[in-house]
């Protein structure tokens, strides 16, 4: 005779077991279905590729002011993708990085009492910019009252 193993009860009712069972085959594909598709996705490392149209309006943005960013997601690209684009295309960015000039001029206009901001102004890059080039030269900065640190 068999032995059963186990508590007696939790299996014993295998007509309802067998209706659950049942009822979860019918909700599974045939045989004949055809698997379910995945996505199209693109190989990682491989960039995407703008058309001319879709080039063109992506400078158009960024020149009403978008920034790499913002157009990077409407894109579906990265933002140095951009700037690669803006780039091959002749168009001038608005965060430039400052020339060995420009640094020394910079140099000038701040030790004759010019504020960060104002070089950067003038410049054309922000305050922050100008404060790590001129410690780069190796400059004291002054404090916001014009004393040195």
């Amino acid at each position: 005779m068999a032995r059963l193993v186990g508590k007696p009860g939790g299996y014993y009712n295998t007509k309802a077991l067998l209706g659950e069972l049942e009822s979860l085959v019918r909700k599974l594909p045939g045989p004949t279905a055809r698997p379910h598709a995945r996505p199209e996705r693109r190989v990682p490392g491989t960039a995407r590729q703008l058309d001319a149209e879709q080039v063109e309006r992506l400078i158009a943005d960024y020149r009403a002011g978008a920034t790499v960013y913002t157009l990077g997601g409407q894109f579906g690209i990265d933002r140095r993708t951009v700037g690669a684009i803006l780039k091959r295309h002749g168009v001038q960015t608005r965060w430039q990085r400052l020339s060995p000039a420009q640094i020394d001029e910079a140099v000038e206009l701040y030790e004759s009492g010019w504020s960060l901001a104002q070089v950067g102004e003038r410049l054309g890059v922000t305050a922050t910019t100008v404060q790590l080039r001129l410690r780069e030269r190796g400059l004291k900065i002054r404090d916001n009252h014009g004393r040195q640190r």
